[in-house]
């Protein structure tokens, strides 16, 4: 229910679900709820961008059931909303690369790929 009042038209409405879905997130919901919030930035009004992008990345550094699924996650919010995600979200996206040298790899190709798709 609250993530359908992100398709109303009222952007307060919008705003307060935001909130809520920061407090209703947990390790057992946040694959789904962000998904979610992934798809709503592809039609998302400008002003709506900023929180949507915040409320993922919040989540999935709270919640995120892996790291692998936690770099995918915000490497997915960039490549999205890249311009309307915090410093402090890249800062912690690149701490997590760099303290996690099984996944350094990976994340290098991850984003590679990910800017090479997206400048075509």
């Amino acid at each position: 229910m609250i993530l359908d009042c992100l398709k109303e038209y009222d952007l307060s409405i919008k705003k307060k679900a935001l909130d809520l879905i920061l407090v209703i997130t947990t390790k057992k919901n946040v694959k789904s709820i962000v998904k979610e919030l992934l798809n709503l930035i592809l039609t998302a009004e400008e002003e709506l961008l900023p929180g949507l992008a915040l409320t993922i990345c919040i989540s999935v550094e709270k919640y995120a059931p892996s790291r692998r699924w936690h770099i995918d996650s915000v490497i997915k919010v960039l490549t999205l909303a890249g311009n309307f995600v915090e410093e402090d979200s890249i800062a912690s996206l690149i701490h997590l690369i760099s303290a996690t040298p099984t996944l350094q790899m990976y994340a290098i190709c991850k984003t590679f790929f990910s800017l090479k798709e997206n400048l075509n």
